[in-house]
């Protein structure tokens, strides 16, 4: 739709002395938060940050110049102490834009066989976000919820059941739930992470926001696969696992059983934003600050793509 305008005394922008003009437009959107981590020691799959869109077809989100669009983080380790136990994974940060806010990915927090401060009902609180985080080894200690808070459509998706020993579980991811680890002794393997979801907004078709795998147990076991920016889980003997990718929303991967102590805890890759608008539609002075943002066009369409938190300029 054509460009809208409300004029105000803000400014002389445009309508003479005094006069201000505050400019916005109709976006479709894609907005993907940050993706959980994952612990490194047997450690279940970070889940991916929450995914939603209106492209092609949705709803459209009206932006005003000067907003800011707010890009989420990956999870990151907090060490909270000098042992195993303190140190903890961390969830995915939201991304915003406008009215429209997608949740981060969830984290397992070290849900693992070492220690009882993991779980706490703080640590139980953050496996659940966009997409929720696989359990770790032992005690079957809850997986991580997805859609939380819920969206319609859904932002993401559980993660894979834990089966309470050996293997962790993956990560759920946008396009599906992640997968149980196996349960066959000291060679289970990881359960996969979740599914991203591929869309075309940027010009070309590009999957993100996939689940992080699972760390498998020892002797052999094969790390969860994850696909659509998601890490993988790492495999025996030694296999630390790694983190997502920047800009998917993914989950990182957990680490496994005879990765080294304590390991280190994989990263969630960071979220985007993405806007598009028709060209005709667009104001004149279109861009996104800091320079790391960028506005490029694809057929007759101009698209603004956040890979940090900036301001949108109209």
């Amino acid at each position: 739709m054509p460009i809208l305008a409300s004029i105000g005394a803000g400014s002389a922008r445009g309508f003479g002395e005094g006069a201000g003009v505050s400019v916005s437009a109709e976006f479709d959107y894609l907005v993907i938060a940050g993706g959980g981590a994952a612990f490194g020691s047997i450690a279940g799959g970070g889940g991916a940050g929450g995914y939603r869109t209106s492209f092609p077809g949705g709803t459209k989100i009206e932006l005003s110049g000067g907003d800011t669009i707010t890009v989420g983080a990956g999870g990151a380790r907090t060490i909270t102490s000098p042992t195993q136990a303190g140190i903890l994974a961390g969830k995915g940060v939201d991304s915003v834009a406008g009215d429209i806010t997608s949740a981060g990915g969830g984290t397992q927090n070290g849900d693992t066989a070492y220690g009882a401060p993991n779980a706490s009902p703080e640590n139980y609180a953050v496996r659940s976000g966009g997409s929720g985080a696989g359990g770790g080894h032992q005690y079957g200690w809850p997986v991580g919820a997805g859609n939380v808070p819920p969206t319609s459509p859904p932002q993401g998706n559980p993660a894979g059941p834990g089966n309470g020993t050996w293997g962790a579980s993956g990560g759920g991811g946008a396009g599906g739930a992640g997968a149980s680890s196996g349960s066959n002794a000291y060679s289970s393997p990881g359960g996969a992470g979740g599914s991203g979801l591929s869309n075309s907004i940027t010009g070309s078709s590009v999957g993100r926001a996939g689940g992080g795998g699972g760390g498998a147990f020892v002797s052999s076991g094969s790390g969860g696969p994850a696909s659509s920016g998601g890490g993988a889980g790492g495999s025996s003997p030694g296999g630390t696992g790694a983190a997502g990718t920047a800009n998917t929303g993914g989950g990182g991967g957990g680490g496994s059983g005879d990765s080294p102590s304590p390991g280190p805890t994989n990263n969630g890759g960071s979220g985007i934003v993405v806007l598009r608008l028709p060209t005709s539609d667009a104001p004149a002075g279109i861009g996104a600050s800091p320079g790391s943002n960028t506005v490029s066009t694809s057929g007759s369409d101009t698209i603004v793509t956040f890979n940090v938190t900036g301001t949108l300029e109209l």
